[in-house]
This record gives structure tokens, sequence and C-alpha cells, in this order.
């Protein structure tokens, strides 16, 4: 009789613990079965007891991250690296130097090239001119045709000039042309100046620095003379408060009150009026814009002065790229 009491209630114990077991899978798979969105888990969690303390270990802190940041630098390159704020300014230094070395170096090349090529196409097409009554053989002319147009060949190369009583209006000479592999500009008289003496002259005056530097051969010296008048100012509209060009205002009173255009006398063409010994020099005063082709011409009297004279050839001009000596 005991043997089957025993036998009935360990019968019950199992179903009662499988009923146990069966619950506690039910309860495991439901909280378990599905993990909704969750909130993002933080690193290095800290409790916070006091507020002032919790300030004052963020103010030491951000003083250390300061500090920090201000001794070094980081500099991605080819990996990302951490370098000291003094030894990277020695190489940033050291770098640009080097880098504007290279650019001398390949610029000086590219100079020998574009001179032997210059030499070889004044040798081959231009041709002397004819020798005058006067005694001018000591500095020798070349004629250069160009589109039907005559032109002398002055300054050394660096400007152009049409033959006297060319019938041609200005328009008639090439906007751009390309002579032996050098570009030449158009001046509102139709003459032509070397594109070398037009950019340093263009990026001087609206940018205020050369890309040359220290070792420019031009003058960097902007004075009021050599800046042209600001077109925008004569028409009442310029609004740019640091505007590069000069504003100057004309009286009522000027004799040139009757014209509506700014008008200003330049030096480098009273000189020309001044020292014009012989007839076959034509004038070029291109601050007329009466007789010019187009508006955005080049003003031959605002590169005058980064010309020079005819007479004494510069050799710094002589390491210029597009330079050729006549």
């Amino acid at each position: 009789m005991a043997t089957s009491e025993e036998q009935e209630l360990m019968a019950k114990i199992g179903s009662l613990a499988s009923k146990i077991n069966r619950h506690k899978a039910q309860q495991h798979n439901t909280n378990f079965g599905y993990h909704g969105p969750g909130r993002n888990r933080y690193r290095n969690k800290t409790l916070v007891l006091n507020g002032q303390s919790g300030s004052a270990q963020s103010v030491d802190a951000n003083a250390a991250s300061n500090s920090t940041s201000s001794s070094w630098v980081s500099k991605t390159d080819r990996h990302l690296q951490l370098i000291n704020s003094a030894i990277y300014e020695k190489e940033a230094q050291s770098r640009s130097n080097a880098i504007e070395q290279t650019h001398r170096h390949r610029q000086l090349r590219k100079d020998n090239r574009e001179k032997s090529k210059l030499a070889n196409f004044a040798r081959q097409n231009a041709n002397h001119a004819a020798a005058s009554s006067s005694a001018s053989a000591s500095a020798p002319k070349f004629e250069i045709t160009i589109d039907g147009i005559h032109f002398h060949v002055l300054k050394g190369g660096n400007k152009l000039v049409k033959f006297p009583g060319d019938v041609n209006p200005p328009s008639a000479t090439p906007k751009v042309a390309f002579i032996g592999g050098v570009k030449f500009h158009r001046t509102r008289n139709g003459n032509l100046v070397r594109h070398g003496i037009v950019r340093a002259q263009q990026q001087l005056l609206s940018k205020g620095t050369c890309p040359e530097g220290d070792s420019c051969d031009l003058s960097h010296e902007v004075t009021e003379e050599r800046t042209p008048l600001c077109l925008h100012f004569a028409k009442g509209k310029c609004i740019n408060p640091s505007c590069p060009y000069v504003h100057a205002q004309h009286s009522q009173s000027d004799p040139i009150k009757g014209c509506k255009r700014p008008h200003i006398e330049r030096a480098s063409v009273l000189r020309r009026a001044g020292n014009r010994s012989s007839p076959e020099e034509m004038d070029d005063i291109s601050s007329d814009d009466d007789f010019a082709a187009d508006s955005d011409d080049i003003d031959s009297d605002g590169v005058e002065e980064f010309i020079g004279k005819d007479e004494v050839e510069d050799a710094r001009f002589s390491e210029q790229t597009d330079f050729i000596s006549f």
C-alpha cells in the first residue's frame, strides 16, 4: 500500500514540476522573443553626487583639452597624425618653400623652352625694317605681319605697334594673337601688348598680390598715378568700400566739364609727347575711348610703366616666360 501511495505522490510532483517548467519557458519566450528599439548605450558613465564638483571637473577637463589642442595639431596626410604645433609650423614653412622652389625651377625650364621657340620664330618670320636716313642703327627694328597688318616690334618684344599711317581700324587687329607661342592682347588703338605685362598689372590691381612675390621682375609699387580710375565710381554705381581703383571727383569748373568721360593726364603719355624725336612712332593714347574697338581692350597707358623704355633693355625681363630679345 505504501508503494502505491509513493508512486502516486511522485506522479503528482512530476506533473507539477512539468507545469512549472512550461510556465517558465513561456515567460522566457515572451520577454526575449522581440527586441524593440532601445536607447543608445553610453560608455564611461559617471555618477555626479554634487553639481559643483561636476562643473569643476568639467572645467578642468576643458582646460586640459584646450592645453592639449594648443600644443598638438592633427594632420591628415596619408595617415591621421598628431604633431607638435612648433614642429608643424617648421615643417609647413619648409614645405611651402620647397613647393615655391620647385615652381621656380619648372618656370625656369619653361622660360628656356619659350625663349628658344620665340628666337626661332623671329629668325624665320621677322624682317628688318628699312633703315631710315636718321641714325637709328643702334636699335634695329623688326616687322611682323598679322592678318595683313604690319607691326613694329618695340620695347624688346613686349609691344607691337602698327605702322604710321595705317588705315586699318582698331577692330581689325585680333583681340588675342599668338605669335610664336606668345600671347598678345589688343590695346584700344589696335596695337598689341604681351600677356605677361597685362597679367602682372591685372593681378596686382585686382587681388593686391602678385603670385611671383618678391621674385617678380615688375614693379609692385601701386600708386595713384599707376592705378586707373574706377568706371563704376564715375557712373555713380561703385558700392565696393575697399575698391582698389581711384575714386576721383571732377569739379564743374574743369575745362573738360563738357565731356562725360573721366580724363586723366598720364605721365607716360606726357613723356612720350616730349621725347618723341621721329615721326615713325605713332600715338597709342588708349585712354581715349572714342576710338576703342571694344570696351574691355587693354589700356596701353596702364601697362606703359610695366614695359619700360625701348632703348634700355632690362636684363630682368629676359627671365620671363615669353620674352625675346630683338
